[in-house]
């Protein structure tokens, strides 16, 4: 379940990624600055599964 999760998590990341550092994104500095400070937090190793799905989770809201 953990290494799925981690799977999910790192698709996740490459979305984001590509999302926000895409010209087109309009995304202003604060929000950038804001996006690279939740991956940061989230890229952060924890063997809990309850983190790892709240980490996906908060990476999904990043996604919109």
């Amino acid at each position: 379940m953990g290494k799925k999760l981690d799977e999910e998590f790192v698709l996740y990341m490459l979305e984001v990624e590509q999302r926000y550092q895409m010209p087109q994104s309009g995304l202003n500095k604060h929000a950038r600055l804001r996006v690279e400070q939740w991956s940061k937090t989230l890229c952060q190793v924890s063997p809990s599964l309850v983190w790892k799905r709240n980490r996906n989770l908060y990476t999904m809201l990043l996604l919109n």
